[in-house]
């Protein structure tokens, strides 16, 4: 196998884009290459950022699957389908208690069993075949064996992500049809490389053995993703034993200091792999803060964080917020970062906050839907619930519930009866429940709604197991925040991006060793306790912890802020990390910024007067005190609702997504039949809770085809013949005790006359709903810039222009 070794920042993906290039110039026939990575994020991302036209791109997995089919005529199989690990884990629980109630076991009394063996279920992923390292395991092992045997006989061309690897594995074995996919693809670029599996590593190993020319590129210092079973060894392996094709040793990303100061990093922590790499500008800077103190680490922590707020505020004479990222490595730092941030006035967007599926009020839901599914009757089951944000009772009315509680729990008893969607449905949209939470949460629940639509259940267990797989992931975040300011997100969610100024937050802050419920080797070894496996699964651990610290360092591009708290003892190994460099709490001074002033204490609030304002009472009007025209159209409440002639969705929030992505791709000025329009319409984050955001964005771009057409007629005036254009205009009109505040869609003037153009979505044209609307940002228009605009409807659906 061939090699390219790229650190953070050196331009791996025009590296690809190289090698493409010359192998074609060589005589191979594009569409004889393939381009391959493991996340589907990432084939997105290279679509995009790697313009290599005619090759194959896409996941690791899409990829096998081609392979397979193109060998079908050969092997007799089938063309397989493709089922995602969620389907297939669902399948095999169900085979499993299929299993034990034949066997005369009860499903309900093994709960312990069914995890271990959904736990081995994922494993096969990273290992294959798995052995028994004692005779605990090996009874495990046969019954996971026959509980395997059923499901792949129920799934038939049905092939889940694991099923694909190991099918591709068991192709490449058969020479014919080996040389058959290698003489179809006698070029394959693997990206990231880093986060293959050791079976993913056997399927590429194997391709090359038939005569493809395989070529890796990563980087061993960003493997972080062991969770989904990826393992660095796979990556050390093709540098040990395949042909280094390069390392790249300039990096676009860091100027001088941060790129000496990853050096450094490098060269402690990864001394076998660390190579140095050149910046080509000066500049940059770094600085690290610790808080010192004695007694309790948590309150030091709040500290920490009022001094990082303070420190990004000054930041802010030299960057946007917009960007700025801080970065920290549990989402438990949360809980001191956010009031911190608040108080100080600093902009913030939690990109990807503690973990959606793990949310108080999805856990609310999922406990209500289990308790339905197993007509639980055992007391604590209950009690939880009543206790959670459901019902949200005191312990001692959970005790002795009142009659209304009751009532509810008999009724979702009976939403077993009902299809899962239906059920989750009435649970999300009951009234008290939601009156409980606050706005955010009940975003959650319209995300969890949405979400759901898009899959299919046939009963409540297999919902509850995908609420229970999503726990399980860390990077399924809450719907992201909308607005600007700093963003806020796990290092694992920064991976792959990068900001001006990133902050490292909390790195005192330990992270636990959690054993797993079973141990698998890397040779396959399956054992309950076994030293050896316990060590490697600790090693791992620690090695990717390492490798998470230089995935977050690595991040800015000018300036790297670090904090941490210090209140004696034992550092954390990210502190031990930054000690070894210089920069822990007890070594040579930080280097610090004129800008960066230690935390003042606060001023005490005793003696102050309150000030003359703090009794001022608001008197009631007709309209409250700040207003949005189009809130105030007829028929329309506090909340946000769909546009007037809202049609029925197949997932909910369909018609608001395909609104705000018109509108930005109106205001952007973008090409409907541009490729690249298509591919950032699709990443918008509007539309990555949608499954099918293909047929969305084709909506989106049907209508902005018409916006086009009505330009193209004349009924509206075109880009070129506007002598001034502002898109998306902030607009302010005070009119007695009401603030009405808006965004105007377009203003824009041609010669000496003004236009006012707002553009709807809507299936119907019904301009009186918009007429308050207009007429305020008509008459805001007239008292800032004094012009009176030609106000009109735009309706692209129907084409229709609507002057007022």
């Amino acid at each position: 196998m061939k090699v390219i070794i790229a650190s953070a920042g050196t331009g791996k993906t025009h590296a690809l884009m190289e090698l493409f290039r010359k192998r074609v110039g060589e005589g191979l026939p594009p569409h004889r290459v393939a381009l391959v990575t493991f996340s589907r994020r990432a084939a997105e991302e290279l679509l995009v950022r790697a313009p290599v036209p005619g090759a194959v791109v896409g996941t690791i997995h899409a990829f096998l699957r081609l392979l397979l089919t193109l060998a079908a005529p050969w092997t007799g199989r089938g063309v397989p389908e493709a089922a995602d690990e969620f389907e297939a884990e669902l399948v095999f629980q169900e085979e499993a208690r299929s299993l034990l109630l034949e066997e005369g076991r009860d499903p309900r009394a093994e709960e312990e069993l069914l995890e271990d063996l959904a736990f081995l279920f994922r494993k096969r992923a990273y290992a294959w075949p798995l052995v028994a390292a004692d005779q605990e395991a090996e009874d495990l092992l046969a019954l996971f064996g026959r509980v395997l045997e059923r499901y792949r006989r129920r799934m038939g061309p049905r092939l889940g992500p694991a099923d694909l690897e190991l099918a591709a594995l068991d192709l490449l074995q058969d020479p014919p049809a080996a040389r058959l996919v290698a003489a179809r693809f006698p070029l394959v670029l693997v990206d990231e490389y880093q986060d293959t599996s050791p079976l993913q590593a056997r399927v590429f190993r194997a391709l090359e053995e038939a005569g493809s020319e395989v070529v890796a590129v990563g980087d061993a210092k960003q493997s972080i993703y062991g969770f989904r079973n990826a393992d660095v060894e796979a990556f050390r392996q093709a540098v040990r034993e395949g042909e280094i094709l390069g390392r790249l040793e300039v990096t676009h990303r860091h100027p001088e200091e941060l790129a000496q100061f990853l050096n450094a990093l490098t060269a402690h922590l990864f001394p076998e792999e660390h190579f140095p790499v050149r910046a080509k500008r000066p500049g940059g800077r770094v600085e690290v803060h610790w808080l010192e103190g004695r007694g309790d680490l948590d309150e030091l922590r709040q500290e920490e964080a009022r001094f990082l707020a303070a420190r990004l505020l000054r930041a802010g004479e030299e960057f946007p917020f917009s960007q700025m990222a801080v970065l920290y490595r549990s989402r438990a730092s949360l809980e001191a970062l956010e009031p911190a941030l608040r108080a100080h006035g600093v902009p913030y967007v939690v990109v990807k906050g503690r973990g959606f599926f793990g949310r108080p009020e999805v856990r609310a839901v999922y406990r209500a839907l289990a308790y339905a599914a197993s007509q639980a009757s055992q007391e604590e089951d209950r009690f939880a619930l009543l206790l959670g944000p459901y019902f949200g009772l005191s312990p001692q009315e959970a005790l002795h519930p009142p009659k209304a509680a009751l009532d509810r729990l008999e009724k979702i008893a009976h939403l077993a009866q009902l299809p899962p969607l239906e059920a989750l449905k009435r649970l999300v949209r009951d009234e008290a429940f939601r009156a409980r939470l606050d706005r955010r949460a009940r975003q959650n629940l319209d995300a969890l709604l949405a979400l759901a639509g898009g899959r299919e259940f046939k009963d409540l267990e297999g919902f509850l197991l995908w609420i229970r797989q999503g726990a399980e992931d860390p990077e399924a975040g809450e719907v992201p925040e909308g607005g600007e300011g700093v963003r806020l997100m796990t290092v694992h969610a920064a991976k792959g991006l990068e900001f001006p100024l990133v902050a490292l937050f909390d790195v005192s802050r330990r992270e636990l060793f959690r054993k797993p419920r079973l141990l698998v080797g890397r040779d396959g070894r399956v054992a309950r306790e076994e030293r050896g496996l316990l060590e490697e699964a600790r090693a791992k651990e620690r090695e990717e912890s390492k490798r998470l610290l230089y995935v977050a360092l690595s991040r800015a591009q000018e300036v790297l802020l670090v904090t941490g708290s210090h209140a004696g003892g034992p550092l954390s190994p990210w502190g031990q990390a930054l000690a070894a460099l210089g920069h822990g709490p007890t070594g040579r001074p930080t280097k610090v910024s004129p800008l960066s002033d230690p935390p003042r204490p606060r001023p005490s609030r005793e003696g102050l007067e309150p000030a003359p304002y703090t009794g001022k009472v608001f008197g009631f009007t007709d309209l409250p005190p700040l207003q949005s025209p189009s809130r105030a159209r007829k028929g329309a409440s506090e909340d946000d609702r769909e546009p007037p002639g809202a049609w029925e969705e197949e997932a909910p929030g369909w018609a608001r997504a395909v609104g705000i992505l018109t509108h930005w791709a109106i205001a952007e000025d973008l090409d409907p039949e541009a490729e690249a329009t298509f591919a950032a319409l699709l990443h918008q984050e509007v539309a990555l809770f949608f499954p099918d955001r293909e047929r969305l964005v084709a909506e989106v771009l049907d209508l902005l085809r018409a916006y086009r057409a009505l330009m193209a007629e004349g009924r509206i005036a075109p880009l070129e013949a506007r002598d001034e254009d502002h898109a998306e205009l902030p607009l302010v009109l005070q009119e007695g005790e009401t603030t009405w505040v808006g965004v105007a869609d377009r203003v824009y003037r041609v010669g000496e006359a003004w236009f006012l153009e707002d553009y709807k979505t809507d299936q119907e044209v019904r301009p009186e709903e918009y007429r308050l609307q207009l007429e305020v940002y008509r008459k805001a228009l007239e008292g800032a810039w004094g012009v009176r605009p030609r106000a009109r409807l735009v309706f692209l659906r129907k084409k229709a222009v609507v002057d007022l």
